[in-house]
Parts: C-alpha cells; structure tokens; sequence
C-alpha cells in the first residue's frame, strides 16, 4: 500500500471536543488546553500496550484548539517512514519548524517510551530515504528557493496558505488525502511571506492553513507575492 495512504488511515484530527474527552488527562495537553501552552508535541502509550502508542501534536495559536495524532506499532517497517511523514504533515499545515528537527524530536519522543517499556531490540528502524534531502535542502527554507503557495479545496471552497520546496509534489501529497484539491498559484518567497499572508487574512482562517478567500484575495495574494520575488 502507498505510504501517504498508510498515513491517512493512521491519522486522526485532535479537535477541542475530541482533546477534553479523551487527551485532557495528559498534563502538556491539558496545559495547551487551559492557556499555559501555546503548542506540544508528545507520545502517548499504555503500560498495558508494548507495541501501539500515539505521537501527537496540538496547538492553539489560531485561536482553536487544533491538531493530529498519528497511530504507529514499534515493531512496523515503515514506523520511520510515517514519523517523517507526520512530520511533514505538521510542518505544512501548522507552519511548525523544519521537517528534519520535528522528525527527531519525534524519534526522541519514541526512544524514551521504547526505553520504559523495554522494547528497544524489537524496534524496526532505518532513516527515510528522502531525510539527507530535507537535511540539506531545508537549509534554503528562509531563501527565495522556498515557494508561497496557494491551493484550493474544490470540494468545499477552502484555500491553502502554505509554504514548500516543490510545491507541485506538495500537492500530490495533499490530494492523497483530499483528490479535489489543486495548486493553484505559488511564487518564490521567502517565508516571511507566508508569515505575512497568515496575518493578513488571520480573521478568515477556518483552521491551521486553510482559509475562506474571495477572488479579490486571491488576486491580492498573487500581486503581493509578485512583488516579493522582484
């Protein structure tokens, strides 16, 4: 099976009703949840399980309490693989870090618990193949190598503010999940742009990334990155 769509299936939306009823007993969560915290990220197991936990990530610096929890078994081939993904996942829908720092810290997170629960000899693990890419190219994450994008959710009229090094790969990605969704503009920029772009249109942010915009927007946005890569 494709790994974006093992991905999918594994992956679960953390929203405020969902965070108080299941997640609130864990204290970085419920810290999120009471103001303390802006953003955590974590791994949450059971004694009782030696093999299934969960990474997660929650935030609520757009004003919702917001996030995902990824679903993985340490004795998985592909568990590094789908950490990268998630994060990656992460990096471009909540604009967190770089994708390279979020997968070790993540690893890390996974360590510790293979540690308290003995596991660590039956644990698979090999780099993704794509990481000596992301260590490499996220250098140029600030540059103008990087793209401001826009994408937009036929189905339901959204729009993505979002930022990649190949924004059409990007894509791809993102339609694994969603097949209506298509690129619709991207401009080299730097990342200020993006961190503008979000501000700017802050009030019509529907949640993380995607955001309800008219067509003058839209045009806007495109004249604004225009004039950031002259």
């Amino acid at each position: 099976m494709n790994l974006d769509n093992i991905l999918n299936k594994r992956i679960e939306i953390i929203s405020e009703e969902f965070a108080y009823k299941y997640l609130v007993h864990i204290n970085e969560i419920n810290d999120v949840l009471n103001g303390k915290l802006l953003s955590s990220y974590g791994c949450i197991y059971s004694p009782q399980s030696l093999s299934q936990y969960y990474l997660y990530y929650i935030t609520s610096k757009y004003n919702k309490i917001e996030g995902k929890l990824l679903r993985l078994d340490s004795t998985l081939k592909s568990r590094c693989d789908l950490t990268f993904k998630f994060a990656q996942v992460i990096y471009e829908d909540y604009a967190e870090d770089k994708v390279i720092n979020l997968f070790y810290l993540f690893e890390r997170y996974q360590y510790i618990v293979f540690k308290r629960l003995d596991v660590l000899t039956s644990v698979k693990h090999s780099f993704p193949e794509n990481l000596w890419e992301y260590s490499v190219s996220e250098n140029l994450i600030n540059g103008k190598d990087n793209f401001v994008y826009l994408m937009k959710n036929l189905r339901n009229g959204l729009f993505k503010i979002g930022r990649s090094l190949n924004p059409d790969k990007r894509e791809r990605t993102l339609q694994s999940e969603e097949p209506e969704i298509k690129l619709f503009l991207s401009r080299k920029a730097p990342k200020s742009a993006e961190l503008a772009l979000h501000e700017r249109y802050k009030k019509k942010r529907v949640r993380g990334e995607w955001f309800y915009l008219c067509n003058n927007d839209v045009k806007n946005i495109e004249k604004f990155l225009l004039s950031k890569n002259n």
